[in-house]
């Protein structure tokens, strides 16, 4: 999980540093090929099998919505500092909650409808610290 994090974290402040000199599309393509190469190993292990699925259309519809994630967000990345865009994706999780309860009916309680809100006001004091309106 450490790993995952700092690679996550080494992604977005290279991204960064690559938008003042690279189209976002090139960035995301590179990081996709490089991406590639630690998927080999896997792949040379369980071959073209282990990538067989009865839902290619969701599948489809999956890697088109993370092209976009990833487009969206190296954009982001060169028109904003790293700090607020790190913290703008900490907003995923509480989204996706919602989202489940409008479109899922997903059962929630109190508490998660606080912690919520909770978690909303912590990246808004991450984005905007204080009460100074600029």
């Amino acid at each position: 999980m450490v790993i995952s994090a700092f690679g996550y974290s080494a992604s977005i402040a290279i991204a960064h540093h690559l938008t003042t000199r690279l189209p976002v599309f090139e960035i995301a393509l590179g990081r996709n090929v490089f991406g590639i190469f630690f998927m080999l190993p896997w792949l040379a292990r369980v071959g073209f099998s282990g990538m067989r699925t009865s839902h290619f259309r969701m599948h489809m519809v999956r890697g088109l919505f993370s092209a976009a994630n990833v487009w969206f967000l190296f954009g982001a990345l060169a028109y904003a500092p790293v700090a607020d865009v790190s913290s703008i994706t900490f907003l995923m999780p509480i989204a996706a909650s919602i989202l489940a309860v409008i479109f899922f009916g997903e059962k929630t309680s109190g508490f998660h409808w606080f912690a919520v809100l909770i978690g909303f006001v912590g990246v808004m004091i991450v984005i905007r610290p204080g009460f100074a309106w600029i």
